[in-house]
């Protein structure tokens, strides 16, 4: 009988909870961040000025290559060819994932303080070499451009993420084992 006492819902529950507890708070966070970015004051005030942020740091990076770039809000263009950064590229999905995951993740604030510190930044670095990877696609291989633009560079940030997140969670979270001296 106490054999199967392990089987029930409860006991399952009680043995992971810990796993359940991120589980819930990183889909609470996710769920909470995509609420937040779905107000119309919310796109025009933060999202819509980052974006062109984003597009003004990339015209400035591609300047810097020789590239004659202009920018007119989220579009950057240039002789040799334009981009429209939207919303959904400017790393702010990838970017409220990896933070929900640090929230999730079982650490003290101080901890989490650093994951967010570390992670905003490098994601945002990858973004930028992304939407710079993209602008010589479309000059180089336009054939390529979507499915680099869907596929590739998706997969390449979103992987990117994990391994900050990883790196971040080996790195200074000491979960289980005693602190480095």
């Amino acid at each position: 009988m106490s054999r199967m006492a392990g089987l029930w819902p409860g006991a399952w529950m009680r043995r992971n909870r810990e796993a359940i507890s991120f589980v819930a708070i990183f889909l609470l966070a996710v769920l909470g961040f995509a609420f937040f970015l779905q107000f119309d004051w919310v796109t025009i005030h933060l999202v819509g000025p980052y974006t062109e942020g984003i597009a003004s740091g990339a015209g400035f990076v591609l300047d810097r290559f020789g590239e004659e770039t202009h920018i007119s809000g989220t579009r950057l263009m240039s002789p040799r060819f334009q981009v429209n950064i939207y919303h959904g590229c400017n790393g702010l999905l990838a970017t409220s994932i990896y933070v929900a995951a640090v929230l999730a993740f079982p650490s003290t604030l101080r901890q989490k303080g650093i994951g967010v510190g570390i992670g905003i930044p490098a994601i945002q670095i990858i973004n930028l070499v992304r939407i710079l990877a993209l602008y010589y696609t479309g000059i180089f291989w336009p054939d390529f451009f979507a499915v680099a633009h869907g596929y590739v560079w998706q997969s390449v940030v979103i992987l990117f993420s994990m391994l900050v997140w990883i790196y971040w969670a080996e790195r200074f979270v000491r979960v289980g084992r005693p602190a480095a001296p």
